[in-house]
């Protein structure tokens, strides 16, 4: 079988990271200009199907429906505007049934002299036009949904009526551009508010695009500087833009017909033919593993190409890759396509959760991918792959940063560990079960001997009521913390560090911690942070061979960590020896259940923690324009 591991694309920030999972091939794609482009011909209401434009000009839409004329005498645009003043000098809070987030509305016309901005004597004008038509593809582009901004009030007022029916109209659309420029740039959903339930999402929002850049935009009437405004406030990176282009060819594939439907109980092996050949097909075209002209191939032949498209989609899939087609294969690739969608839409909604920059030198792990990732000046120095939380014991997606490195630490149970897995398996020696597991317990500064632990009456423990003692692991190879550990800021005892379970990283889902993260090759990682200028001159033909350069470089350092004079004195008082990196280094926890890949391909990993789930769900809730205002008014 041939080894179809290829680069994978997996950026974070202004940073374009290249994943493989057998080797690192480095591809220096990454150009803000060319990113920009993208977004652009991404971004155009004129796409078709997978081809997008070549151009950021504003294409007006055909047979959009527009306002009646109101009469034989237009009145002039004085009267328009007029309209508009007076119905922003009554400060109206809603409009029909849609909430108008007044202060910023009206904030926003005093810039332009309360003046009409998306009407005219004649209905809509260009701008509105454009505006409409960026409210209705755009959003759907984006993972967003056009009802959020068109709603039916706006729709009510495209048939006419009199002029303040107008008025309300422009402020019903401004509304609409407000709210939808700011869910773009700073995601729709608000993780702070614990109605969402997404508390293991623990970042803040991005400052929105300010009232005087939404007038930038507008102020000029001009619908290609109105498009590409809009453009520039989507994050501006290429994991962001590949994922939109994801989402556009699997909206293609229902356009054109959906999937046809697969039998599962059949086991598909190279060369054979099957009717579900045309239906894997046009998954795999939709997922980006063929090119968009074999989605009208009807062959039934299981061939080649089909085989090694195949192979590719199961390796980023997190599958054996063999090109067989059973139960595995089946259940990764016959997803409902409502599911696959809502699962882009969430990620969408997770990349613009995250910062817009990051400083030069920084730690990503990827729990979609479950991997490690250093970069220093735009620059991958190291990866390796992790552990992360189970699904009742998930890894938050968070902002943090590492502030010291401790060899050969003490592992202390959290009481949530103690009361719920250690206790009852207590049996009827407890001093013997702790034992077996290196575990001593300590009172004040005191370890308990045996006897006074076997004496102790445990059942009287509960979450409410926690032992009054310290449960902790002694230090060396059996300890669950391994011999190295990186201490971070957070308040959920989560941190990076060794583990005497090494045979973990062999598997190829890697979710088994308590939310703890475990790193394949945590001395390496010490060695580095520790005098990260010593691997900055270090080159390689490839990223795979530099990577591979870097890691023997710091193997020696790893090995004498131990000789840091200060660290040795802690250690042998029996303390734990910690040292600082030269400076804090930033750590970025991302929740991902997509990955991207620099062809176009998408894998899909598991929503274990069901916060796919409960985001779509939080957006949906968030249909209602009071939840969005208020969103607004708590980023």
């Amino acid at each position: 079988m041939k080894n179809y591991l290829k680069p994978i694309s997996m950026t974070f920030m202004a940073t374009v990271l290249c994943v493989s999972t057998a080797q690192a091939q480095f591809l220096d794609i990454f150009n803000p200009k060319k990113v920009k482009e993208k977004i652009g011909n991404t971004l155009n209401p004129g796409r078709q199907q997978t081809r997008p434009t070549q151009n950021n000009q504003y294409n007006p839409p055909a047979n959009q429906p527009a306002l009646k004329q109101y009469g034989a005498a237009i009145p002039a645009p004085a009267v328009l505007n007029q309209a508009v003043a007076r119905l922003i000098s009554q400060n109206p809070n809603r409009i029909g049934n849609t909430a108008i987030d007044i202060k910023n509305v009206r904030a926003l016309y005093a810039l332009r002299g309360n003046k009409a901005i998306w009407t005219n004597e004649e209905g809509l004008s260009n701008m509105g036009k454009a505006l409409q038509d960026l409210l209705t593809n755009l959003s759907t582009l984006h993972g967003l949904e056009p009802q959020y901004y068109l709603t039916n009030d706006v729709k009510e007022r495209f048939v006419g009526g009199d002029w303040n029916s107008v008025a309300e109209l422009d402020l019903l659309l401004t509304q609409g551009y407000m709210l939808f420029v700011k869910d773009m740039s700073t995601g729709r959903i608000n993780p702070r508010d614990p109605s969402q339930g997404l508390q293991d999402i623990e970042l803040k929002k991005n400052e929105a695009p300010s009232l005087a850049y939404l007038n930038s935009i507008t102020k000029n009437a001009n619908p290609d500087e109105l498009f590409a405004g809009v453009a520039n406030t989507a994050p501006q990176v290429q994991g962001y833009t590949l994922l939109v282009e994801s989402l556009a060819k699997i909206n293609d594939g229902i356009k054109m017909g959906g999937w046809y439907g697969l039998d599962k109980n059949i086991v598909l092996r190279p060369g054979q033919s099957h009717p579900n050949v045309v239906g894997l097909r046009q998954r795999l075209v939709d997922f980006g593993y063929l090119p968009y002209d074999q989605r009208a191939n009807m062959s039934q032949s299981y061939d080649s190409s089909m085989v090694e498209a195949m192979s590719r989609f199961q390796q980023y899939n997190f599958l054996k890759a063999d090109g067989v087609v059973g139960p595995a294969a089946y259940g990764a690739i016959d997803q409902p396509v409502q599911k696959r969608i809502s699962q882009i839409r969430a990620n969408l909604e997770k990349w613009r959760l995250y910062p817009r920059k990051t400083p030069d030198r920084f730690i990503l792990i990827d729990m979609g991918r479950q991997q490690l990732d250093v970069m220093d000046g735009g620059q991958l120095m190291m990866r390796m792959n992790v552990v992360v939380g189970a699904e009742l014991t998930g890894t938050p997606s968070m902002l943090d940063k590492v502030t010291s490195i401790v060899l050969a630490p003490y592992w202390t149970s959290p009481n949530s560990i103690v009361v719920k897995e250690t206790i009852p398996q207590f049996g009827s020696s407890p001093a013997d079960n702790l034992a077996a597991s290196n575990v001593e317990i300590v009172s004040g500064k005191r370890i308990l001997t045996d006897s006074e632990i076997n004496s102790i009456n445990w059942g009287q423990y509960t979450m409410q009521k926690p032992p009054p003692y310290l449960f902790r692991q002694k230090r060396g190879e059996r300890n669950a913390l391994g011999m190295v550990k990186f201490n971070l800021t957070n308040d959920h005892s989560i941190y990076l560090h060794d583990t005497n379970a090494k045979n973990k990283f062999n598997e190829i889902v890697r979710y088994f911690s308590h939310g703890c993260i475990r790193l394949e090759k945590p001395f390496l990682l010490a060695a580095y942070l520790k005098d990260p200028e010593s691997v900055s001159g270090i080159y390689g033909r490839t990223l795979h061979e530099r990577l591979a350069n870097v890691e023997a470089s710091l193997e020696y350092s790893a090995g004498s960590l131990l000789a840091d004079a200060q660290m040795k004195a802690q250690f042998e008082q029996g303390l734990e020896a910690k040292a600082d990196p030269v400076s804090p280094v930033s750590v970025y926890i991302f929740g991902t259940t997509t990955v991207n890949y620099l062809d176009g391909e998408i894998g899909f990993g598991q929503d274990i923690y069901k916060q796919d789930e409960r985001i779509i769900k939080a957006l949906d809730q968030m249909a209602n324009s009071d939840s969005a205002l208020k969103a607004l008014g708590n980023q």
